[in-house]
Protein backbone atom coordinates (compact mmCIF):
# COMPACT_ATOMS: atom_id res chain seq x y z
CA UNK A 1 0.00 0.00 0.00
CA UNK A 2 1.22 3.39 -0.61
CA UNK A 3 1.66 6.67 1.55
CA UNK A 4 -1.74 8.25 0.14
CA UNK A 5 -4.47 10.26 1.66
CA UNK A 6 -6.51 9.33 -0.65
CA UNK A 7 -9.63 6.78 -0.43
CA UNK A 8 -11.40 4.34 -2.45
CA UNK A 9 -12.99 5.09 -5.06
CA UNK A 10 -10.51 7.78 -5.62
CA UNK A 11 -7.55 6.44 -4.89
CA UNK A 12 -5.99 4.56 -8.21
CA UNK A 13 -2.05 4.51 -7.31
CA UNK A 14 -1.80 0.57 -5.18
CA UNK A 15 1.74 -0.43 -5.69
CA UNK A 16 5.64 -0.24 -6.30
CA UNK A 17 6.16 -2.52 -9.42
CA UNK A 18 9.66 -1.84 -9.91
CA UNK A 19 12.52 0.67 -9.67
CA UNK A 20 13.97 0.88 -12.99
CA UNK A 21 16.75 3.46 -12.23
CA UNK A 22 17.11 6.23 -9.16
CA UNK A 23 15.03 8.37 -11.04
CA UNK A 24 12.49 6.26 -12.90
CA UNK A 25 9.92 3.78 -11.16
CA UNK A 26 6.78 1.68 -12.00
CA UNK A 27 3.47 1.70 -10.25
CA UNK A 28 0.40 -0.77 -10.67
CA UNK A 29 -2.77 1.36 -11.18
CA UNK A 30 -6.18 -0.34 -10.37
CA UNK A 31 -9.60 1.43 -11.34
CA UNK A 32 -13.51 0.40 -10.32
CA UNK A 33 -14.39 0.97 -14.22
CA UNK A 34 -12.65 1.67 -17.20
CA UNK A 35 -10.64 4.68 -16.74
CA UNK A 36 -10.88 8.42 -18.35
CA UNK A 37 -8.03 10.42 -19.46
CA UNK A 38 -8.40 12.48 -16.28
CA UNK A 39 -8.29 9.55 -14.16
CA UNK A 40 -5.16 8.47 -16.02
CA UNK A 41 -3.37 12.22 -14.87
CA UNK A 42 -4.71 11.51 -11.69
CA UNK A 43 -3.12 7.72 -11.36
CA UNK A 44 -0.20 9.42 -12.21
CA UNK A 45 0.26 12.34 -10.15
CA UNK A 46 -1.00 9.75 -7.12
CA UNK A 47 2.04 7.25 -8.13
CA UNK A 48 4.81 9.82 -7.87
CA UNK A 49 4.44 9.57 -4.03
CA UNK A 50 6.80 6.22 -4.42
CA UNK A 51 9.97 9.01 -4.92
CA UNK A 52 9.07 10.05 -1.28
CA UNK A 53 11.59 8.74 1.34
CA UNK A 54 11.25 4.63 1.87
CA UNK A 55 10.85 5.21 5.44
CA UNK A 56 7.82 7.69 5.48
CA UNK A 57 5.07 5.79 6.26
CA UNK A 58 2.53 8.79 6.55
CA UNK A 59 0.23 9.80 3.89
CA UNK A 60 2.21 12.42 1.54
CA UNK A 61 0.18 15.13 0.21
CA UNK A 62 0.95 16.57 -3.17
CA UNK A 63 -1.01 19.46 -5.17
CA UNK A 64 -0.85 18.60 -9.01
CA UNK A 65 0.26 22.60 -10.31
CA UNK A 66 0.16 22.30 -13.84
CA UNK A 67 0.06 19.56 -16.83
CA UNK A 68 2.26 19.63 -19.95
CA UNK A 69 2.25 17.93 -23.24
CA UNK A 70 -0.70 15.47 -22.42
CA UNK A 71 -1.19 12.86 -25.29
CA UNK A 72 -3.86 10.39 -25.20
CA UNK A 73 -3.43 7.40 -27.99
CA UNK A 74 -5.66 4.87 -27.12
CA UNK A 75 -8.96 4.12 -24.60
CA UNK A 76 -8.65 2.09 -22.02
CA UNK A 77 -10.00 -1.47 -22.30
CA UNK A 78 -8.82 -2.63 -18.65
CA UNK A 79 -8.94 -1.20 -14.96
CA UNK A 80 -5.66 -2.56 -14.52
CA UNK A 81 -3.08 -0.86 -15.66
CA UNK A 82 0.86 0.47 -15.01
CA UNK A 83 1.84 3.71 -14.83
CA UNK A 84 5.36 4.68 -15.66
CA UNK A 85 7.14 8.02 -14.14
CA UNK A 86 10.62 9.58 -14.62
CA UNK A 87 11.34 12.19 -12.11
CA UNK A 88 13.02 14.93 -14.23
CA UNK A 89 13.04 18.36 -11.84
CA UNK A 90 13.33 18.22 -8.16
CA UNK A 91 13.19 21.72 -6.67
CA UNK A 92 12.72 21.07 -2.83
CA UNK A 93 8.98 21.50 -3.06
CA UNK A 94 8.54 21.21 -6.55
CA UNK A 95 8.72 18.67 -8.70
CA UNK A 96 8.02 17.52 -11.92
CA UNK A 97 7.67 14.06 -13.77
CA UNK A 98 7.11 12.58 -16.99
CA UNK A 99 4.40 9.51 -16.97
CA UNK A 100 3.24 7.05 -19.72
CA UNK A 101 -0.01 4.89 -18.60
CA UNK A 102 -0.09 1.30 -20.17
CA UNK A 103 -2.44 -1.76 -20.77
CA UNK A 104 -0.40 -4.22 -21.02
CA UNK A 105 2.43 -2.85 -23.75
CA UNK A 106 -0.09 -0.49 -25.06
CA UNK A 107 0.52 3.23 -24.37
CA UNK A 108 -2.49 4.78 -23.55
CA UNK A 109 -1.11 8.39 -22.68
CA UNK A 110 1.87 10.33 -21.67
CA UNK A 111 2.83 13.88 -20.72
CA UNK A 112 4.14 15.31 -17.93
CA UNK A 113 3.19 17.48 -14.34
CA UNK A 114 4.40 19.18 -11.79
CA UNK A 115 3.26 18.64 -8.66
CA UNK A 116 4.03 20.89 -5.26
CA UNK A 117 4.74 18.57 -1.89
CA UNK A 118 4.91 20.61 1.30
CA UNK A 119 7.75 19.48 3.86
CA UNK A 120 4.89 19.76 6.32
CA UNK A 121 6.45 18.92 10.27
Amino acid sequence: MLPLPHQPPILFAKEKLQTINETTKSVALSYEFIPTLAMLIEGASQASVVFAKENENKPKEGYVLSLHAINAYKKATSTQLQAILEQTANLGEMLRYDFSVYENEKLLADGSFVVYVPKGE
